[in-house]
């Protein structure tokens, strides 16, 4: 009788234990590992990688600099990888002519290939933009509001009781304004 009730206590503490766990420590490590997956896709593209780390930006496209009269003009893009982070991140097709890195001109900066392709990947590492021309337009990548591979959340609207303020506040979130 006493084995029954030793037994029976033994199993309503392992009973407790599990249910704690359950309730307050798995959530806390799910949130910890959620936490943790975010960072490492923003730190990933910092380092030169995928944000799945993956993928070496430099190794997802192939670049050649194009120069006339001893100087040069643009960087072709020869290749670029499907998925890779030259294609996910700035949109970059094969064809495309870098004129700008960033805030500086490849005309003014650029010296060799291996240059380019430095300042390309530390244009990604940045964030910074590339202006390209295509097809005979020229277009600024990433286009705004793109990130490595990860969805923009939409801002969460203001709800206010003063209806003039919500409608100010619904102008302000308007596309263009």
């Amino acid at each position: 009788m006493r084995a029954g009730f030793g037994l029976v206590g033994l199993l309503i503490c392992i009973g407790v234990i599990v249910w704690f766990m359950y309730k307050i420590e798995l959530p806390h490590d799910q949130a910890v590992i959620s936490a943790g997956q975010k960072a490492r896709e923003q730190v990933n593209p910092i380092a030169g990688y995928s944000t799945d780390g993956k993928i070496l930006f430099s190794d997802s496209l192939s670049l050649e600099l194009q120069s006339s009269g001893g100087r040069s003009n643009s960087l072709l893009v020869t290749d670029v990888m499907a998925g890779g982070p030259a294609q996910t991140y700035f949109g970059l097709v094969r064809g495309d002519s870098i004129v700008e890195i960033g805030p500086l001109s490849v005309r003014d900066s650029i010296n060799s290939t291996g240059e380019g392709r430095d300042m390309v990947m530390d244009s990604y590492q940045h964030h910074s933009t590339l202006t390209v021309v295509r097809d005979g337009q020229k277009i600024t990548l990433p286009h705004p509001g793109a990130t490595p591979s990860t969805p923009t959340p939409a801002p969460a609207q203001k709800k206010s009781s003063d209806g003039v303020q919500g409608q100010l506040d619904a102008i302000q979130q308007m596309p263009g304004h």
